[in-house]
């Protein structure tokens, strides 16, 4: 029996081994202190640094190994010991000692400021007016480091029947990544999930809010957060596709899609590949399972 048991977690586990890799990151050149303390400011590629300010990031014109800063209107060099840097940070500390640490990044794709925000997965629906019930949408959620974005997904007769039996309605609901202001709508729950009832004749738009915020292991410092799907009542039916959902602007192609890092060891987000691999898994298993004499009889019963 125990066996059996560690069979089925590794048939549930195995498909998130196989990622594929795609991520930003940084790689420390190197770092000096200099003495700013009678400006109180200094300024880097045009861009101003007060004193006092921790972990100013300032994005260079290019890679370059010489760097020109101004103490004040005082001109001064930084220079690059081994190889071209294109982003410098910045810690100005109180004392008027500043702690320059020259990075280069393959890519500094942004936000560059906190509070941002946009809207991405615009898509409509409508509940017919000849509906006999509320029309019933099952919400899935997609979950990865930077992103939370829920679908909305038709069901059959049989489940909305079911959901309109047994389901709870759900209170609080950005606790559980949606917020509906449809009039007359509910975010319900039951044992097969979570779901959204609508009523006959209404349509309704969702979008997922994108907000950028600061994150000290991003290259630029910020980073999005897209988490909160939001449903939107419309005054017109709409058959789905592209619409203007949200008065925000749309979010950029890769917003919330890669989570970037930084640092002398540089790290990648984590995203599913395709289901091949995970089928090539299946068959690693049953070859690993007839190497250790379980055969396929023992397989086929726990599956």
């Amino acid at each position: 029996m125990s066996n059996m048991k560690i069979i089925v977690v590794m048939l549930m586990v195995m498909p998130s081994f196989f990622y594929r890799v795609k991520a930003a990151c940084c790689s420390k050149v190197e770092s000096v202190d200099i003495e700013c303390s009678d400006a109180q400011n200094i300024s880097i590629a045009a861009q101003r640094v007060m004193i006092n300010s921790m972990d100013a990031r300032i994005k260079l014109p290019g890679a370059q190994k010489s760097i020109d800063w101004f103490c004040g209107s005082t001109k001064n060099t930084i220079i690059s010991p081994s190889t071209e840097v294109n982003q410098i940070r910045v810690n100005y500390n109180s004392n008027g000692i500043v702690h320059f640490m020259l990075f280069f990044c393959d890519e500094i794709p942004g936000p560059f400021e906190a509070g941002l925000k946009c809207a991405l997965q615009e898509k409509a629906w409508a509940c017919p007016s000849t509906a006999n019930d509320v029309c019933v949408y099952e919400l899935k959620t997609e979950t990865t480091d930077v992103r939370s974005t829920t679908t909305v997904n038709s069901v059959t007769t049989e489940v909305a029947a079911g959901v309109r039996a047994s389901a709870v309605e759900v209170t609080g609901t950005t606790g559980f990544g949606v917020e509906t202001t449809v009039s007359g709508s509910k975010i319900v729950t039951t044992s097969e999930g979570l779901f959204l009832e609508i009523l006959p004749g209404t349509s309704f738009c969702a979008y997922t809010e994108g907000i950028s915020e600061v994150d000290v292991h991003t290259p630029s410092g910020f980073t999005w957060r897209c988490s909160l799907t939001k449903f939107k009542e419309i005054p017109i039916t709409l058959g789905g596709g592209s619409i203007s959902c949200s008065d925000l602007d749309r979010c950029n192609d890769g917003v919330c899609d890669v989570n970037v890092k930084s640092g002398d060891a540089c790290g990648s987000s984590s995203r599913p590949v395709s289901s091949f691999l995970t089928w090539a898994a299946m068959v690693l298993l049953m070859r690993c399972l007839r190497t250790f004499n379980l055969g396929m009889g023992v397989f086929a019963g726990v599956v």
